[in-house]
């Protein structure tokens, strides 16, 4: 028997994309971290940060320190997800319309393959502009110099980075995306032709 019949309820509905649909709103509405960094030692953090699309902690000397472009970026990334988990269930509702192989998502794909080289590009930036190298994954000692009143402040930190269950399991339920559009393209080819 053809899988993509299978799959795909005989070209009627594309089971893979619902299941990416679900997918999709449980990463969006999810606020665990992807990469977490902790500064100082093991039971008092001079300093912090939970990383993910949606959301962002950063805290220093048990303060949060607020981005509001930050914020507002997250914000419309969590929005984004969840009309394109609506999209892309009613894509696959739909799945012998014309027009519903444009709102299957890859979303959920291509965000988490982003997300590494987009946080390695930021921790770039940071070594580019303060002289601060903090690692993606592992430990280190951070070092950091600075002026205060004429005389040189050198800061040790041990850092603990990694990246957390959360982004590996996002990257797993992200496979379902990049199926349910392969599925869905051919469905729509064979449909057109019955």
């Amino acid at each position: 028997m053809n899988i993509y019949r299978t799959v795909t309820i005989n070209y009627r509905l594309n089971i893979m994309g619902l299941i990416a649909g679900v997918f999709l709103i449980y990463i969006a509405v999810s606020d665990k971290p992807w990469w977490i960094l902790i500064g100082g030692s093991v039971k008092e953090h001079a300093f912090s940060a939970e990383i993910s699309p949606f959301r962002t902690v950063i805290m220093v000397l048990g303060k949060t320190v607020d981005i509001p472009i930050v914020t507002y970026m997250n914000m419309g990334l969590r929005l984004s997800f969840l009309l394109m988990a609506a999209t892309t269930i009613l894509g696959s509702i739909f799945m012998r319309k014309y027009w519903s192989r444009g709102l299957i998502s890859l979303a959920g794909f291509i965000t988490p393959l982003a997300f590494p080289i987009l946080l390695y590009i930021g921790l770039e930036m940071i070594k580019i502009r303060f002289g601060i190298t903090i690692p993606m994954i592992g430990q280190s000692n951070l070092t950091y110099k600075m002026l205060l009143k004429g005389r040189e402040i050198v800061i040790h930190a041990p850092v603990i980075a990694e990246i957390t269950q959360d982004y590996w399991t996002a990257l797993i339920i992200g496979i379902p995306s990049l199926v349910a559009k392969l599925i869905h393209s051919r469905g729509i080819t064979r449909s057109s032709r019955r």
